[in-house]
């Protein structure tokens, strides 16, 4: 920073901003983007909201947009075509995701084995889950306003996730598979019995 203001700048100087005792200057902001090599949104860059004064601030938006010198719309425009894009994107996994359980629930249906270790995986996964309320709820004060765990989650459960990515994945493993089979053995039953023919 002194070689860009032509002054000493004194260690205490720094060590108080640093703490957010002092504030910087215009000329030793651009002094200090300069000796750091980047630039001044950069290094005034934050997610977080800005207090101006005791009880006075700005949001963490409108202070990037102050910032960066963009327009809100601007910004909101390019948040918007990455989100869309990221939509688009997840339509094309969730895409890839049906094909490759096809064969998966096709083997599930036909290897007891395979249908009970997918049943375990679903079953540790809303145990996961429901560990995770739990701790939610013993952590956000729930038993203060409801008596038990089950009173809370009446009202809570809707704001907080039902599933999981693992939970997804064993349903769509299993789905139908039940109802398939139970089918599969009734028509079984119906051929042993005459009442249906087996290569119809």
């Amino acid at each position: 920073m002194s070689e860009f203001l032509g002054t000493e700048v004194p260690r205490q100087t720094v060590w108080a901003a640093e703490k957010g005792e002092r504030d910087f200057r215009a000329a030793e902001l651009i002094a200090l983007a300069a000796a750091l090599g980047t630039t001044i949104p950069e290094l005034l860059r934050t997610d977080d909201d800005v207090q101006l004064a005791e009880g006075a601030g700005i949001d963490w938006y409108s202070y990037r947009r102050l910032a960066s010198g963009t327009d809100s719309s601007t910004d909101a425009w390019t948040i918007y075509q990455i989100a869309r894009d990221l939509r688009d994107e997840m339509w094309r996994i969730g895409e890839l995701f049906d094909r490759l359980m096809q064969p998966v629930r096709f083997a599930v249906e036909n290897d007891d084995l395979l249908r009970e270790r997918v049943e375990a995986d679903l079953s540790a996964a809303r145990e996961r889950l429901h560990l995770a309320w739990l701790d939610y709820y013993q952590n956000s004060g729930g038993s203060d306003v409801f008596g038990t765990f089950e009173e809370w989650s009446q009202y809570e459960h809707p704001s907080l996730p039902n599933t999981t990515p693992a939970i997804q994945a064993a349903e769509a493993a299993l789905e139908g598979t039940r109802e398939r089979r139970e089918k599969r053995s009734h028509r079984v039953k119906r051929t042993v019995r005459g009442e249906v023919d087996p290569n119809g």
